[in-house]
C-alpha cells in the first residue's frame, strides 16, 4: 500500500471517528468538507471491510470483482454449498 494511500485511509478513520465522538454527522461532515452521503458509503464499507474498505474506490472495486469471481468459482466447481 502507498503512502499517499495510508494517508487517505488516516485522513477517513479520522471523520469516522470524529462523528463517532461528537455524535453529530452533519456538523463533522461541514468540518472535513466531506458530503454526507460520502461520509456514510465510507462508513457503511468501513464496518463490512475494516480498514481495507477505505482505500480507494477503484482498488476496493477490484477486491470485490476478485471476491465475486473466486466465490463464483467454487460454488461452480462444487466446493462450496450454500442454503
Amino acid at each position: 500500500m502507498s503512502t499517499a494511500d495510508e494517508r487517505e485511509i488516516r485522513r477517513k478513520l479520522k471523520v469516522l471517528r470524529h462523528a463517532e465522538q461528537s455524535g453529530n454527522t452533519a456538523k463533522t461532515c461541514r468540518y472535513f468538507g466531506v458530503s454526507r452521503s460520502t461520509f456514510y458509503r465510507w462508513q457503511r464499507r468501513y464496518k463490512k471491510f475494516g480498514e481495507a474498505g477505505l482505500k480507494n474506490e477503484k482498488d476496493l472495486r477490484v477486491l470485490l470483482i476478485c471476491s465475486a469471481e473466486v466465490l463464483n468459482f467454487h460454488v461452480k466447481r462444487g466446493g462450496m454449498k450454500i442454503d
